[in-house]
């Protein structure tokens, strides 16, 4: 597999650099609200959930080195071969649903809130997170 530098911090930087130039200069109206923190973060996101599947080995630290780097635990499933008859890919899919849905719904203040005040929804929602950290973990690699 050739090395992906769109797996590292410096296409992170790059990303977030034509981000802000389109959130100051070509969408100034529309983007001005969006954090510029944000315009960095929100790709960034993709090398930390893309180290969290533990199969390739990324150049997560380019240009600053080109050493390949490999979670040594797994958690999220590869994405495999996109294709709405591949079982794998709809499996996944499932997965990663049981574990990000679950996190968002208690990381979101409004939702969060809610869930705290259904001691029953907490549990149920706790209960799917861990089924999908599990099934998750226990996938070959």
């Amino acid at each position: 597999m050739p090395i992906r530098y769109t797996h590292s911090i410096g296409y992170v930087f790059m990303v977030g650099i034509v981000a802000l130039f389109f959130r100051n200069f070509i969408f100034k109206r529309l983007l001005s609200s969006i954090p510029i923190y944000l315009l960095f973060l929100a790709p960034f996101s993709h090398l930390v959930l893309d180290f969290l599947v533990g199969v390739y080995g990324n150049p997560y630290l380019y240009p600053l080195s080109e050493s390949l780097f490999t979670s040594p635990l797994g958690v999220l499933p590869s994405s495999g071969r996109i294709d709405i008859y591949n079982y794998y890919f709809w499996r996944n899919m499932l997965i990663e649903l049981a574990i990000f849905v679950p996190m968002f719904m208690v990381w979101t203040p409004q939702i969060r809130a809610y869930v705290l005040n259904r001691k029953y929804l907490l549990l149920i929602l706790s209960l799917i997170f861990i089924v999908g950290i599990s099934v998750g973990v226990g996938l070959d690699r």
